[in-house]
């Protein structure tokens, strides 16, 4: 009799896109790993169940929500036979009854061995919960194995926090046999190095990507810009933000003159005698610098010991900073490291209680670098309910009727309605950004509607409509609030989101203003041309998602260009412009750069598709970097830089020629992985330009050296001569771009994974190569050491790969074992010299369509 899978068949035609990735599905999932991103609206699910059906294996899919989990299901009806049952008889979405096809959310997986619940439909993975403990897990595992799962699908999995990760690992390692397939939207290329490399432990390096510019050459997705309004932050958000850098700046000045301070640290054991926990030492290395620093800051005497083992020197250790301090005062907090004196431990207490009084310290978190209520403040500045009007008031004027807008948020905001205490405070939320467009606008008033989880407002004129939508329905109506003519809307709730969404589509409302319920129903709205995030902190999944659905390409309107626009608050502190590392006041933006590390997208000035907000090209922000000193306020014209980005938008037909032109090359092109590394732009300074260019060389020479290894290790399988390191070189902006042609999609993505560890700075490597220090022009900030890549060095035969290319590029070097007791001393010594150096590289992972 034959199992369920192999009465399925696909009924339509694969896209080329899709085919592509399931003619190589064989070759990737050797290793029993199949990694796939694929953008929104390429068809993630079916990819999957395709996958599923080739496997014939059963089978379990893990979702973030229970519409995503329901869709798995659903998406089915387009394999099974006709007039077959549906669902069939043997999917499942409980793990109590669990089928050949069983498909749960992750909170499902957790509530079901914490007995807390029942499944619990939300809008984000369980990020606030904590993973399984191993009893779960071990329970888990039992129940896996006993159901005869064979197939385990993670669904956008990249978004859980660290404990899931490594219980999904334990998951994972605890079945041998097991076939892991993960497919995601948005793979985290915003994260730090070791974080990618956790989700590549679970996950495997991408095996295939369905880029968002082939989905608008194809025609899926439309073509569409992003574009920033800087909502300059009120007067009290904005003194708000000096007093807390002025607080900072005041109690660290205090603590740099504390003698008791002073003396805890330098009787710290870890300073005075080093070597009696050498793990310990290298554990805490960034601690003991800043420690080291302080000292010196405070012109006391240096211990010894802790300089000569790291072989530096008093000249080395950088200029104490907030990060600096941050790490000191954890340490003699909480930390276990400190032999305080009598006196020292009352003084530890007293500052413990005063950083908390001041809200420079929440549970124990020090908030010296940065600010959650701060963060919050600027993210949630009413400030931005008046720039959504000024966004709608520019995209009105443009597309006039075809107008579909929506507006979201991350709060209501209703509640002063019923509290007369709070009655004339302004916040952000869906409910002052409808009422604000309401009284501005009188004339479009039945334009604006809003709808969230537990309110739907629409305007009177328009509740006809929609009872029409719903003539079976119940719908319940009342007046909000006396002096607008909006009527508050109740009936079943599943009806409303779609009903609204129905008004939008023809044009009954023209913006709708949401909350991130508004997702939490499968929303689908391909129509919407115009997306605002009012608040985006929150929301990272949520972006993505809501992106990719403002992208789609609406059949009734086949000239669409979307508008994305991001509303971010920004706090002006003249006082620390001179030291814009310590401007709080950029932290949202600081959020944003992060997150267009993700989002590839055109750039503005020409056809180039790329990720990374420097396509946008913005004056007042540094090229390709997402550190704080990269900011420039002095390059910042809030009024000038909202008046480009409105030009911009009115430029539409010029955009679709740009998208036009970037994607209907003659010859073929895919997104390609890249390694980006930059290096600061000293005006007018010839030397350094040569510099430059020099080290340009030499990144290449190992570029090159990395590629040639793979192919000995048998690492990649395409031949050496099909490959080809190419190079694109920013002069102006000091930046080089590396990525390999030829080849598939994974073989680059593991070659530039490894040129990335190769580069990156030095944390706890296997295999380390020495390099000669006769290398002319070598560039300082590499020390003379590199990494060996994980994917070489897991032993001594592929390690030693990576050293002979580097010798046959003219590098020469000594390859040294460094993961064990007899080199640690030798491996701390290179950490210290990585972080005391000026960084004056930096590097970071990308991709470009090419």
């Amino acid at each position: 009799m034959p199992s369920p899978a192999q009465t399925l068949q696909f009924r339509y035609n694969w896209r080329h896109y899709q085919q592509r990735v399931l003619d190589l599905l064989p070759h990737h999932i050797i290793d029993r790993r199949l990694h796939i991103v694929a953008a929104p609206g390429a068809g993630k699910t079916t990819l999957g169940l395709e996958v599923f059906r080739q496997l014939d294996q059963r089978c379990l899919v893990l979702s973030p929500t229970r519409i995503i989990r329901d869709q798995w299901i659903s998406r089915l009806e387009d394999f099974v036979p006709p007039n077959a049952q549906f669902p069939p008889v043997w999917t499942s979405t409980h793990l109590d009854t669990p089928a050949f096809f069983t498909s749960i959310t992750y909170q499902a997986l957790h509530t079901k061995f914490r007995e807390i619940g029942p499944d619990v439909d939300t809008d984000a993975l369980p990020r606030a919960t904590p993973a399984l403990n191993k009893e779960e897990l071990a329970q888990f595992i039992a129940r896996f194995k006993a159901a005869g799962f064979k197939t385990l699908i993670l669904d956008e999995a990249h978004h859980l926090r660290s404990a899931w990760w490594q219980a999904l690992n334990e998951i994972v390692e605890g079945i041998p046999d097991l076939q892991l397939v993960s497919l995601t939207a948005t793979p985290p290329l915003d994260v730090t190095n070791s974080e990618w490399k956790r989700y590549q432990a679970l996950c495997g390096p991408i095996d295939e990507e369905i880029s968002i510019p082939e989905l608008v050459k194809d025609g899926v997705l439309c073509p569409h810009q992003d574009y920033i309004w800087i909502a300059e932050t009120t007067a009290l958000e904005t003194k708000a933000v000096q007093d807390y850098d002025v607080l900072v700046t005041e109690t660290l000045e205090s603590l740099a003159d504390s003698r008791l301070l002073q003396d805890a640290v330098l009787r710290n054991p870890l300073l005075q005698s080093p070597e009696a926990d050498l793990a310990l030492f290298g554990q805490k290395l960034p601690t003991v610098i800043a420690c080291l620093a302080y000292l010196q800051s405070a012109e006391r005497d240096l211990p010894l010991a802790p300089l000569a083992l790291l072989g530096i020197t008093a000249a080395d250790l950088p200029v104490l900073n907030r990060e600096q301090w941050q790490l000191i005062l954890a340490e003699f907090f909480f930390g276990n490291t400190f032999a305080l004196s009598a006196a020292e431990k009352p003084y530890q207490k007293l500052l413990v209680k005063q950083f908390r009084e001041d809200k420079l310290l929440y549970r124990r978190t020090l908030r010296l670098t940065a600010s959650k209520p701060i963060e919050n403040l600027i993210a949630g500045s009413i400030k931005k309910v008046s720039a959504c009007g000024q966004i709608y008031q520019v995209e009105r004027q443009s597309r006039q009727d075809s107008l579909r807008m929506v507006i979201l948020t991350d709060f209501i905001r209703d509640d002063h309605l019923d509290n007369a205490v709070i009655a004339n405070r302004d916040s952000l939320g869906a409910w002052p950004i409808l009422k604000l467009l309401a009284a501005k606008h009188t004339v479009h008033q039945a334009d604006f509607a809003l709808i969230s989880g537990r309110l739907a407002l629409l305007h009177a004129d328009q509740l006809p409509a929609l009872q029409a939508l719903l003539p079976d329905v119940e719908v319940i109506s009342k007046q909000f609030v006396a002096e607008l003519p909006y009527v508050q809307v109740t009936a079943r709730h599943s009806q409303l989101p779609q009903a609204f969404t129905a008004l939008l589509k023809v044009g009954v409302i023209k913006v709708l203003v949401g909350t991130r319920s508004l997702l939490g129903e499968g929303w689908d709205a391909p129509f919407v041309n115009t997306l605002v995030f009012a608040s985006g902190v929150r929301t990272y999944m949520l972006t993505n998602q809501m992106r990719g659905r403002a992208l789609r390409s609406d059949e009734n309107d086949l000239n669409k260009v979307a508008s994305i626009w991001h509303i971010v608050g920004y706090a002006k502190n003249p006082t620390y412009d001179a030291d814009h590392r310590l401007h709080s006041g950029w932290a949202e933006l600081h959020t944003l750069v992060k997150r267009f590390r993700v989002f590839v997208g055109i750039a503005e000035k020409d056809t180039t598709i790329t990720s990374g907000l420097h396509r946008l090209g913005i004056p007042y922000l540094a090229e390709d970097d997402a550190r704080y000193q990269t900011f420039r306020p002095w390059a910042l014209d809030v009024d000038a830089a909202n008046d480009q980005m409105i030009a911009r938008a009115l430029e539409r037909d010029a955009l679709n020629r740009r998208w036009t032109q970037a994607t209907r090359s003659r010859t073929q092109q895919f997104i390609v992985p890249e390694v980006r590394v930059q290096y600061p732009i000293v005006e007018d300074n010839l030397l350094h330009k040569i510099g430059i260019s020099r080290h340009g060389r030499l990144i290449t020479k190992i570029a090159k050296a990395t590629l040639t290894a793979l192919c000995a290790a048998k690492i990649v399988q395409t031949p050496k001569s099909k490959f080809k390191v190419g190079k694109a070189v920013d002069r102006k902006n000091g930046i080089y771009r590396l990525y390999l042609t030829g080849g598939t999609y994974h073989e680059k993505k593991v070659f530039i994974d490894a040129l990335y560890e190769a580069l990156s700075a030095i944390d706890s490597p296997r295999y380390l190569v020495h390099l000669r220090k006769d290398i002319v022009g070598w560039p300082a900030p590499l020390g003379f050491h590199l990494a060996v890549p994980s994917v070489l060095a897991k032993n001594k035969e592929n390690a030693a790969h990576f050293a002979k290319a580097l010798k046959k590029q003219w590098l020469r070097n000594t390859l040294r074992f460094v993961h064990n007791a007899q080199h640690r001393e030798r491996l701390l010594t290179i950490r210290a010299n990585a972080i005391t150096q000026q960084q004056t590289m930096q590097v970071s992972v990308g991709e470009s369509w090419r």
